[in-house]
Parts: C-alpha cells; structure tokens; sequence
C-alpha cells in the first residue's frame, strides 16, 4: 500500500537505475522492476537477508523472465557501494545510521561531481538526521507523500531532487 501512494505521485523513466540502499529481501527491488522494467540494484549486508533476496530473486525472474532490464543484488556495506554513472535514483527505507547514511549520500555527490546527472533520493520513513544531511546539498525537496491510513508522523515519503546543473 506505501509503495502504490508513492508511485501514485512518482515515476520513473525509462533511463533510470535505481540503486535500493538497505534492500532487504528485495520487496521494494521487485516491485519497481515489475512495474516499471528498469534496472534495479539492491544493496543488502545482512548475510542471512541477502541469501533470502538470492532465493526471492530466482522465484521472482521465474515470474518475470519477459523482462529484459537487469536485476542485481549486491552483498556488501552501503558505504562500499560504487556507485556508477547510470544510478539515478537512490531508495532507502531508513535501513542505517546517519552517519552511514552520511557516507552514503558523500559517495553519491562523488558520483554526481564526476559525471554529472539529475539524481533523485527518496527516503521512506525519513528520519531527521536523514533530513539534515540533506540540508547540507543542493538537492531540493520534490515531494513529501503520506502513506495512506499512516498513523505514525514519520510514515511517509520524501522525495529529494539534485539537478545535473546545480552543481555549477
């Protein structure tokens, strides 16, 4: 149900990557390669989880072998992530400290520095410390989108917007 309220106000193009910070065993990754059909990348540290996501994964490409975008899972530390070229939009549903997040959103400006695109972040369940390290960039607020029947405050999304040219 979160997932339909956002993607009610929220889509993605056929050019984008997502990378799924945090990714668990692959809900989010899943759901935006079915309907959307772009490339998806979930990031997941958690041994156990991650094997959960490889076995999810195998069931879901049964099910979904029509579409050609890839789907990858990665085992590893967020922070360690490389991110490439082609990561447009970045999914994290509070899986991690601020100061991990920190480091996370650092190698994302590093990124954007050396090959500059429009980024998205959105963040589900967005903690503050989340929101001040945002501060700290020139992205800017795009959309903040409830969930529906949410009774917690933080039970929402936001969405951030970096354009390829505010890093002039």
């Amino acid at each position: 149900e979160a997932l339909e309220a956002l993607f009610r106000s929220y889509t993605f193009r056929k050019h984008h990557r997502v990378v799924d910070f945090g990714c668990g065993r692959g809900r989010v990754a899943f759901y935006v390669h079915r309907h959307f059909q772009i490339p998806v990348v979930g990031i997941e540290a958690h041994d156990k989880t991650y094997d959960e996501a490889l076995d999810n994964k195998a069931s879901y490409r049964v099910k979904a072998k029509h579409i050609s975008a890839p789907i990858r899972l990665k085992y590893g530390l967020a922070e360690h992530y490389d991110v490439k070229p082609q990561d447009t939009c970045f999914y994290f549903f509070n899986p991690f400290s601020s100061q991990v997040f920190k480091k996370v959103i650092a190698n994302i400006m590093a990124s954007v520095e050396n090959k500059p695109r429009t980024i998205d972040v959105i963040l589900y369940y967005p903690l503050a410390e989340y929101k001040k390290v945002m501060r700290k960039y020139p992205f800017r607020k795009l959309n903040k989108i409830r969930v529906p029947g949410a009774e917690e405050a933080h039970e929402k999304f936001i969405i951030y917007r970096l354009l390829a040219d505010s890093l002039d």
